[in-house]
């Protein structure tokens, strides 16, 4: 991975631990949820935080750099990156909102794979956590 793309990963998933953490922190502290499922809490306030925050801001940042045709873009790797980390249905509905990368059928391949792949995920952490 190149150094930029490994920044943006990086300053990615600070934010977004920096929001669930927060998140978490909060609903603990109001007594919606139970502090002793720590694990289930931290990944579902990570989740929400990259579905709701990070990815959907790394889509409008690179379709701003995009227009202005000049300054730092975001790698194709890094959105990539979270959409297979958990953030693939994000992802395509920032690609859709924003009509950012929506002419690239290899893109669309991709995201798509990463939802299929995060299904997938979704029902493994189901059964992980005996939901199913």
């Amino acid at each position: 991975m190149a150094p930029l793309t490994v920044r943006w990963v990086l300053g990615g998933l600070i934010i977004g631990t920096g929001l669930a953490l927060g998140l978490a922190w909060s609903l603990t502290r109001s007594g919606l949820i139970d502090p002793h499922r720590l694990d289930l809490l931290l990944l579902c306030c990570a989740l929400l935080s990259l579905n709701l925050m990070v990815v959907p801001g790394l889509y409008w940042w690179d379709k701003r750099k995009a227009r202005q045709e000049r300054g730092l873009r975001v790698p194709e790797a890094v959105l990539h990156f979270f959409a297979f980390a958990g953030a693939a249905f994000a992802a395509l509905a920032s690609q859709r909102v924003l009509r950012h990368k929506t002419r690239k059928r290899q893109f669309a391949v991709i995201t798509w794979i990463a939802i299929a792949g995060n299904i997938g995920l979704f029902y493994l952490g189901l059964r992980y956590f005996d939901f199913l």
